[in-house]
């Protein structure tokens, strides 16, 4: 991954995949229609990359904290723009290896199946431009939304 804006931070692909990927273990109802009015003290752009695959921009990233230094155990969002239109199917898939790697032999195979079961449930077909955003709430797990709507 490549980094954009801030060059005290990096945002790691994995950082990408395992937000997402554990975010899709628990997710807490929201009243409002957006995550900035759901989150406004989600303010700070803390840092910001893009993924790219063989010279390819498949999606920037962006990540948004509660104050100018990172902190994992504060709410924070993960907002993804996508550059070209990806399927469910592949966005799941695609998790899936990215996870086998990161993680070998350590993942119990049958965690491995529920979690393709909970993203199979959650991810959904992308668009060129469109934007995704998972919202992790400490001792609570995470909200996902669209740019105009939560999932």
């Amino acid at each position: 991954m490549r980094q954009l804006a801030h060059p005290s931070f990096n945002l790691p692909k994995a950082v990408v995949l395992l937000f997402l990927t554990l975010c899709t273990l628990l997710t807490v109802p929201a009243q409002a229609s957006g995550w900035q009015i759901d989150f406004p003290k989600l303010k700070e752009a803390v840092g910001s990359g893009e993924f790219r695959w063989f010279g390819i921009s498949v999606y920037s990233a962006k990540l948004w904290s509660e104050q100018r230094t990172f902190d994992a155990n504060t709410s924070f969002a993960l907002e993804l723009t996508y550059h070209r239109a990806i399927s469910r199917e592949r966005l799941v898939q695609t998790s899936l290896e990215e996870i086998k790697h990161l993680f070998g032999k350590n993942m119990p195979s049958e965690k491995l199946l529920r979690w393709e079961a909970d993203m199979s449930h959650t991810f959904r077909n992308v668009n060129q431009n469109e934007k995704l955003i998972g919202v992790f709430i400490p001792q609570y797990g995470c909200r996902f939304y669209s740019q105009k709507e939560q999932l």
